[in-house]
């Protein structure tokens, strides 16, 4: 991965659409949306997105511990966070991709669907550790 960067590693997601590259789509939304500058918004309209085949789909997930004080009303936290009344919401906020369908946004409308990679979380945790080393062992950090 180090050999073939052509700019230095990034901090964050906008640096690298603005340097053209391989990102998450929500910062490229976030572009479009123009939060921060007419100028992103601008550049993000002449970027176009051509998923690979399959994609790899970043996951933001909840869970209820054992220490829980209040099983019931984590569990019901938890079911209005996937509702899509919140869904909708989470979307609109972050410009992510929400659970289900396209939320109502044009940019992600517009966007051809993708084909999501059919790698568990589970199975992401196992090789987490051998990813590190083999991008500790190329220079990345």
């Amino acid at each position: 991965m180090v050999n073939n960067l052509e700019e230095p590693v990034f901090g964050s997601d906008t640096p690298i659409i603005r340097a053209v590259a391989l990102a998450n789509s929500c910062y490229l939304c976030r572009m479009h949306a123009g939060d921060k500058w007419e100028a992103d918004q601008k550049l993000a309209g002449k970027v176009t997105v051509p998923w690979p085949d399959p994609v790899h789909v970043n996951i933001t997930g909840g869970g209820v511990t054992r220490a829980s004080r209040n099983l019931e009303a984590a569990q019901h936290l938890l079911e209005y966070l996937s509702s899509d009344q919140a869904q909708g919401g989470y979307a609109a906020a972050n410009h992510e991709y929400p659970l289900k369908g396209i939320w109502e946004y044009p940019v992600l409308q517009a966007w051809r669907p993708f084909q999501q990679a059919k790698v568990s979380a589970e199975r992401l945790g196992e090789l987490n550790a051998q990813a590190l080393e083999l991008m500790a062992a190329n220079g990345c950090q």
